[in-house]
């Protein structure tokens, strides 16, 4: 979705797309002259946005935002963005394109629970070898897996001696 805003957060343009990532909730008319906070889920987005802008040569891409919809839902979406000088060099808007990035952001979620799970499976696993060394040990040392003092007399472990 193409948009224009002007420096203080009017919308000055916006392409038809805006119906497909707010999924019919706004409409490009009547958000034209309207200001981005509407759309921000949250307010301090837009002003990091801003002051994001100049440190990063007074362009971004891929800039993650959260996109509210009317019914208060919400959309992630990524920003590329730059702002628009006159011939003085004072900024006049910034143009840019956002994107949904619902699906990415699924796909993430899924990947960090799936690696979450792998370690969990990695540490029983490791446990499981612990134990069967143990096994391995004890039935090595004592000739065979009952614990000390089961059938060995009191005061010693291992075999009796012959």
């Amino acid at each position: 979705m193409y948009y224009e805003t002007s420096m203080d957060g009017i919308i000055l343009a916006i392409s038809p797309s805006i119906e497909i990532i707010s999924k019919g909730q706004y409409h490009r008319n009547e958000l034209i002259g309207k200001s981005v906070h509407e759309v921000y889920a949250f307010p301090g987005e837009r002003q990091a946005l801003i002051t994001f802008l100049p440190e990063q040569g007074n362009y971004v891409t891929d800039y993650e935002i959260i996109f509210k919809n009317r019914d208060g839902s919400k959309v992630p979406c990524s920003i590329s963005a730059r702002i628009q000088f006159d011939a003085e060099g004072t900024p006049l808007k910034i143009i840019g394109s956002v994107r949904d990035i619902s699906e990415r952001k699924g796909a993430e979620k899924e990947k960090t629970k799936l690696q979450g799970q792998l370690l969990q499976a990695q540490k029983l696993e490791s446990v499981g070898r612990l134990a069967a060394g143990w096994r391995t040990i004890s039935t090595t040392c004592w000739g065979d897996s009952r614990p000390c003092g089961a059938g060995h007399g009191q005061d010693q472990c291992g075999p009796t001696a012959p």
